[in-house]
């Protein structure tokens, strides 16, 4: 079973990092969406439901810890710090 059209969400607040990830994932087929914030984040991983979440330590708004925390009151989607 291949990688192809798996949802990704990575959430950093500096756009190189990215733009690089997305760079190098969309090449090998993934779904992509991104979050500049920890608001963001929570909000496009209750409307996208992602199957990955690649996740900053440090957000402008919040850690990523505290979102880490919670999202996994709700799901148990392998996130990536």
């Amino acid at each position: 079973m291949g990688y192809s059209g798996t949802r990704i969400l990575i959430v950093d607040d500096e756009p190189k990092i990215v733009d690089v990830l997305e760079s190098y994932l969309k090449r090998e087929g993934f779904v992509l969406f991104s979050a500049f914030s920890g608001r963001e984040a929570y909000e496009k991983f209750e409307k996208e439901k992602p199957d990955l979440l690649i996740l900053d330590w440090m957000l402008p708004d919040t850690t990523g810890e505290e979102i880490c925390r919670t999202i996994r009151k709700k799901s148990n989607i392998p996130i990536i710090m």
